[in-house]
């Protein structure tokens, strides 16, 4: 509560109201406060006169708290929550953005998830199992190999090695970046999956039999969907068009095509 004269901005307001509500989460505002200040690295002292109203909330330590507060792994995310009133009234730019510590490294992740097989197997595989997967496991099942690619994910922070246990951060499996990852990651490989042998496919054997089936009949619906956007020529990028995949009279219907 504001027992002090201070004015305060739009966006102060609502970063002030948006830590109250987390706050109120908790039973014993003590508790809560500690552990804000904990994941954030802002004193505790700090965060009461904040909501006291004694002191105004400065750039670095508000964006930490809010990091805290919604598990956010990336500047994507970073952006995505916060109010565009609140990064204008801080000055929160792109340049003061990419310099912040975030929870965990979601975009180095993904990049190596996306150009690695092996990565992205393993990520299943922690993520998935229902117990913990041991370092031993990933070398005698991928080998050398495996073994350098498991120490890059954990570099990353999003796969926690603890003692010999693997297991993902706590704010990675709340990343929504993250989360979109897996869900895109199945719609691009649903032709393979589909085609597969589902009991043996290394994503599918993570589902029960139930669960596979209900996975199938979302992908299958999505697939046919897909093929219904790319009979339209006016969805068709101007990759597949300089390809020549599409005919004469398609290439004509495309706006902003490349080919004269």
């Amino acid at each position: 509560m504001n027992t002090c004269n201070i004015k305060f901005s739009e966006g102060e307001k609502k970063f002030l109201d948006d830590l109250s509500e987390y706050i109120g989460r908790y039973k014993d505002t003590k508790s809560s406060l500690k552990a804000i200040s904990k994941g954030a690295g802002v004193h505790v002292k700090t965060i009461t006169r904040w909501i006291t109203g004694e002191k105004k909330p400065s750039r670095e330590p508000l964006c930490n708290v809010y990091i805290y507060m919604n598990s956010i792994c990336s500047m994507e995310e970073f952006k995505e929550v916060i109010p565009d009133f609140v990064l204008r009234d801080f000055n929160i730019d792109d340049s003061f953005m990419m310099n912040l510590k975030y929870s965990v490294d979601v975009e180095s992740f993904l990049k190596l998830i996306r150009s690695n097989t092996v990565a992205r197997e393993i990520f299943y595989l922690i993520k998935k199992s229902k117990l913990k997967i041991g370092k031993t496991r990933i070398e005698l099942d991928y080998s050398r190999y495996g073994s350098e690619t498991l120490e890059r994910m954990i570099e990353t922070g999003v796969v926690v090695d603890n003692e010999g246990l693997l297991d993902l951060h706590s704010l990675a499996r709340d990343s929504k970046l993250l989360n979109d990852e897996i869900s895109r990651d199945l719609i691009l490989n649903a032709d393979v999956l589909l085609g597969s042998d589902v009991d043996r496919s290394g994503l599918f054997g993570f589902y029960s039999k139930e669960g596979r089936g209900k996975v199938l009949k979302v992908l299958t619906n999505a697939i046919a969907e897909i093929r219904s956007i790319e009979k339209d020529a006016s969805n068709i990028g101007d990759i597949l068009v300089s390809l020549n995949i599409l005919s004469a009279e398609d290439k004509r219907n495309c706006s902003g095509s490349l080919i004269h």
